[in-house]
């Protein structure tokens, strides 16, 4: 995940993460990679808020 990001950063994305399940947070914590600096979010509908990019319901 760390080289993802900065491969990433290199071209001017913002890696954002939604939907960790439990066992895989607490992985990214035990093996340290938790100090990447990915914004994370519990739901897709909360990642798409944060960047702005959720649309408003359709009625």
């Amino acid at each position: 995940m760390t080289k993802l990001k900065s491969a990433a950063s290199l071209i001017g994305v913002k890696m954002v993460v939604s939907g960790i399940r439990p066992n895989m947070a607490k992985h990214w914590v035990m093996s340290g990679t938790d100090g990447i600096q990915i914004e994370h979010y519990s739901s897709m509908k909360q990642a798409l808020a944060a960047v702005k990019l959720l649309l408003p319901d359709a009625k």
